[in-house]
């Protein structure tokens, strides 16, 4: 029998988050270069973060079955990335796999996420969207560090931390308090305890905060009900409005793809009559290319939701398990310590808050003049997912379903 407990683990943790959908300040970009990032180079890397964030969804979700789930695939995904850099062989070749990227050369894949993490922080607009990787690590375990890792990580702009773990109050304070500032106080603790095992801490933080194109009227906000994934009716405060937005609707589908301002980032309702099958990037990618502009009277429930969970047992379910293994996972890219260096823990969090708060955009109002036909009327009181995506690249921030808005 292995006894796991005597050797030394890299403990990977991926932390998310978006802040209060409210009022803000546009991205100064004035001072930016001219941006030369083309989507198309980047565009793989797009479609394999909605192929990878549905399935780690779903695997989510098949765990979770009448809970609110919300993940976050650009930081799953950007947090495994680094991590691949320090894995060999199989090891590598499953994570690269799960990832969706199959025989891809690492370094190419953190070249094109700088880019692609460029151009979704610094030329798209208003919303404000900021990243930041740290890796935490004590020198006494993990015995040398090797440079290439190092120097692969730069292209995050990881900063790397030296720091004694046997110190667990002081650590715990170092990493925590560094995820209270990435995170704009929204989560103040990401780790409890410091293991024997422990040798290092891969972080990654992801903050947004973004206006709706439109602010919704805070005298529409009323009480309804709506029917939860177990059947029962709940009081929940909805957020309303007349406007036109992206929409399809037949009898069995309801899809709402809502801008924020600048119309660089959305977030899409989808509610469906039969919920039994799973939604995936394809069916997903199916409802958008069905949506067009129309008026119609909105209405969804203010999201206050906060998901936390160690992720490794989906992860396992889509392929990656060589990384787990204390017997024969390879992370000797990393560098070297007493043992065999493996994955022990992967925790994801994320804290997600929409209201009815934002700037007014003029050039929404005018939209859908001329239509022929009574407005729809839209509401979403019945289990429904969300999706929060970059529009240009279809980039994943944030993917989620509401089974209950009163949890």
């Amino acid at each position: 029998m292995k006894m796991k407990l005597c050797l030394p683990t890299l403990s990977m943790i991926i932390l998310t988050l978006t802040l209060l959908f409210a009022c803000s300040e546009s991205n100064d970009t004035s001072t930016l270069a001219e941006n030369t990032i083309k989507v198309e180079n980047i565009k793989q890397l797009a479609d394999d973060n909605k192929t990878f964030g549905w399935n780690l969804f779903n695997a989510e979700l098949d765990q979770q079955r009448d809970k609110n789930v919300i993940i976050s695939p650009l930081s799953a995904q950007i947090a495994l990335y680094m991590a691949t850099n320090g894995a060999k062989g199989t090891t590598q070749n499953e994570m690269l796999e799960m990832l969706q990227c199959k025989d891809c050369d690492i370094k190419s894949i953190n070249e094109k996420t700088k880019d692609l993490v460029q151009y979704l922080t610094l030329y798209s607009g208003h919303p404000t969207l900021s990243i930041a990787n740290g890796f935490f690590y004590d020198d006494k375990r993990l015995k040398t560090l090797n440079p290439i890792f190092v120097n692969d990580l730069a292209d995050y702009e990881c900063v790397f931390e030296k720091s004694n773990f046997s110190d667990e109050d002081a650590l715990l304070k170092l990493i925590n308090d560094w995820v209270k500032i990435k995170t704009k106080n929204k989560i103040d603790k990401i780790l409890t305890e410091i293991k024997d095992q422990d040798i290092a801490f891969l972080i990654n933080a992801l903050y947004f905060k973004a206006d709706w194109s439109i602010g919704f009227n805070e005298n529409l906000t009323q009480q309804r009900e709506f029917k939860t994934s177990k059947g029962e009716n709940k009081l929940v405060t909805y957020m309303g409005d007349f406007r036109a937005v992206p929409l399809f609707l037949d009898k069995n589908t309801k899809v709402a793809d809502i801008p924020f301002r600048d119309s660089t980032y959305s977030l899409t309702l989808i509610s469906l009559e039969n919920d039994l099958e799973a939604l995936t990037a394809k069916t997903y990618q199916d409802l958008l290319s069905k949506v067009i502009y129309k008026n119609t009277v909105l209405n969804f429930p203010k999201i206050n939701g906060e998901y936390e969970n160690d992720i490794i047992n989906s992860l396992q379910k889509l392929g990656m398990k060589k990384a787990f293994d204390s017997g024969s996972a390879d992370f000797s890219n990393i560098g070297t310590a007493n043992n065999r260096i493996f994955i022990n823990q992967i925790k994801h969090k994320v804290v997600l808050e929409a209201d009815e708060k934002g700037i007014e955009g003029a050039a929404v109002t005018s939209i859908g003049v001329g239509i022929t036909e009574a407005p729809p009327s839209i509401t979403f009181d019945k289990p429904f997912y969300i999706v929060l995506r970059h529009i240009d690249t279809n980039t994943i921030l944030f993917l989620g379903k509401i089974n209950d808005p009163s949890l």
